[in-house]
């Protein structure tokens, strides 16, 4: 899985997405299978028969033959996707919002696109103070933050502190789906807690699509309405690959789900500040300069800390501030490690210390800009408890994928980034396949950029593994 350098085997977003799509296809083949055998198990119907008058030619014969068969494809299509709705369902959850004076909430569909992020229909959103998600075990979670405001496409991404079992969220297709293309809905549950939570489910045809100024609309053969604002369309693969929302004439209809890939999450507002009318883009933070960096360049050190670098692994590096308090690090004042960086005594890192390298360094949007506060841990001792994901083709292993999140290897488990996941080599092989453990290692820091894609971050090198129970806060 990884060597010295940027010359690693496979990459964990291939790692990944390869046996996604090997499952994907089994489940589909599977449907296909049980419908066709089905079928020829009954015998021909009258419905099924093609009655040909004796003077047509073989050519007409072999059209309705070829008729027949595109008519099956189709139906096992169908079959396919409505076979793929119970494994993506738990994604769709149902969203009650309140606004100050009203007496119900306003129910409406909600879906996951990452690790506690939930996309919803702006227009339904506006005038809420709050709200809460429900998902399809009854579980319910109140929003924390609106991070993303998208009014072009009636749009608004939602934050919710879910546990990290229970994280989940769809693939974003990169590609807008094209005319005639099978998609299947899947709405909110009706019955959230129930053994069945019966997600209301449809396969509907694109009739056609318009590619506009960031703005992809997919018109569908079959209209939908506003009952189903917020659902969402996948595609085949089970992707998303559109949302139901309101279009500029106040209609329900249906968006290209590629918009969600360039949109860029803010520290965001409460519904209670959004609703005021303050911008969730008021809350970017302002560009750094090279005089601020100069000022936390001068600032006292740590013994044991030198100066910050200028540069790692040919990118630029912007400083930390480092303290220490309570015998403990604290970094940017954001950040608190205990440990000494030994391998007696590792660096405790917290994993949204790691994922913080995105809001500077994430080459797909332009951003070079190492993080000290990532960098300063290269070569040091350090433990992490996660989720793991382990080879299965080998008998002793010696390498893995340490994961913040939980990842089921089939379709909900949000799929690990550069960011929250580290490739981890083993010092001594093991048997046992455990899910969830302690990882002490000695840290890689190694960005594995090609072209503007960043495939790779972290290394963990001559790592133990102690298994634990996971704790109440992953």
């Amino acid at each position: 899985m990884m060597n010295q350098g940027n010359e690693r085997k496979v990459p964990p977003a291939v790692f990944v997405g390869v046996f996604v799509a090997l499952v994907v296809v089994a489940v589909a083949g599977i449907a296909v299978f049980e419908a066709s055998s089905s079928r020829h198990s009954s015998g021909p119907t009258e419905a099924d028969v093609d009655v040909i008058p004796v003077g047509r030619t073989t050519e007409a014969i072999e059209s309705a033959s070829v008729r027949e068969q595109v008519a099956q494809s189709a139906q096992h299509q169908d079959l396919g996707l409505s076979a793929m709705a119970p494994l993506y369902a738990p994604a769709v959850a149902s969203v009650e919002l309140f606004a100050p004076d009203a007496q119900a909430p306003k129910v409406v569909t909600g879906f996951f696109v990452g690790p506690g992020r939930l996309a919803a229909p702006r227009s339904v959103v506006e005038g809420a103070v709050r709200g809460e998600v429900v998902l399809d075990t009854g579980q319910r979670f109140e929003i924390e933050r609106i991070v993303a405001d998208v009014p072009e496409i009636d749009l608004v991404l939602l934050t919710v502190d879910l546990p990290s079992e229970l994280m989940r969220g769809f693939q974003i297709a990169i590609l807008e789906p094209f005319p005639d293309e099978k998609l299947l809905l899947i709405d909110r549950p009706t019955n959230p807690g129930a053994e069945d939570p019966s997600h209301a489910t449809e396969v509907l045809r694109v009739a056609r699509v318009r590619v506009m100024d960031q703005v992809v609309r997919v018109v569908l053969a079959e209209p939908v309405t506003s009952e189903r604002l917020g659902a969402a369309l996948l595609n085949e693969t089970g992707k998303l690959a559109g949302y139901v929302a309101r279009g500029p004439d106040g209609q329900a209809q249906a968006f290209g789900a590629e918009r969600l890939l360039r949109v860029d999450p803010l520290p965001g507002l409460t519904l209670t500040e959004w609703t005021a009318g303050t911008s969730v883009e008021s809350t970017r933070p302002p560009p750094e300069t090279e005089d601020l960096w100069a000022e936390i360049r001068a600032m006292p050190r740590p013994e044991g800390f030198g100066p910050a670098p200028e540069k790692f692994a040919g990118f630029d590096v912007r400083p930390a501030q480092i303290e220490v308090v309570d015998g403990q690090l604290r970094v940017d004042d954001r950040f608190t490690v205990p440990g000494a960086g030994t391998q007696a005594d590792p660096y405790v890192l917290p994993w949204d210390l790691l994922v913080s390298a995105s809001e500077t360094f994430n080459p797909s949007r332009g951003r070079l800009v190492l993080p000290e506060r990532v960098t300063m841990f290269d070569g040091q001792w350090v433990r992490f408890e996660g989720n793991l994901a382990i080879p299965f083709a080998e008998r002793f292993v010696s390498e893995l994928l340490l994961m913040q999140h939980p990842w089921d290897g089939c379709c909900l488990g949000v799929p690990p980034t550069p960011y929250d996941a580290i490739e981890v080599s083993l010092a001594v092989p093991i048997e046992s396949r455990p899910q969830f453990g302690v990882l002490s290692g000695r840290l890689k820091v190694d960005p594995f950029v090609r072209g503007k894609w960043l495939y790779g971050m972290y290394l963990m090198e001559g790592a133990s593994l102690s298994k634990r129970q996971a704790s109440e806060d992953n």
